[in-house]
């Protein structure tokens, strides 16, 4: 079972009657018989892409982002349609990786941040 949540500046009280808001300090439990699958994408796997059931997903208007919280090896790209692009953000000790990876976003402009456990910032 795999719940995304997306939080918006934007106020989206007016729109979609189907989206339930959850105030965090209203938070309540909610029962698995009031949540709707209303969007599935499947995603390509492959060799290279093989992944647990613990993983943080980000979002671009043309990417899914996914990085397994227990392998931490690299950030795995794919298109809105779930094929899979490559790996970003490889963890290694050779040219073009990075030494460790633990928390990763996509800024605005389609950047990949990525950071290590010390709290540095590095532009990928």
């Amino acid at each position: 079972m795999c719940s995304l949540f997306s939080c918006t500046q934007q106020n989206i009280a007016n729109g979609d009657a189907n989206i339930q808001i959850i105030e965090l300090y209203k938070a309540e439990k909610i029962q698995k018989d009031k949540l709707e699958i209303f969007d599935l994408v499947v995603l390509e796997t492959t060799s290279e892409n093989l992944m647990g059931n613990d993983l943080r997903i980000r979002s671009s208007n043309d990417h899914y982002f996914v990085f397994d919280e227990a392998i931490q090896d690299c950030v795995h790209q794919f298109d809105k349609s779930g094929k899979y692009i490559g790996r970003r953000a490889i963890v290694s000790e050779g040219p073009n990786t990075i030494y460790r990876l633990n928390d990763f976003f996509v800024s605005s402009d389609i950047i990949l941040e990525v950071f290590n456990s010390i709290g540095d910032h590095g532009k990928v």
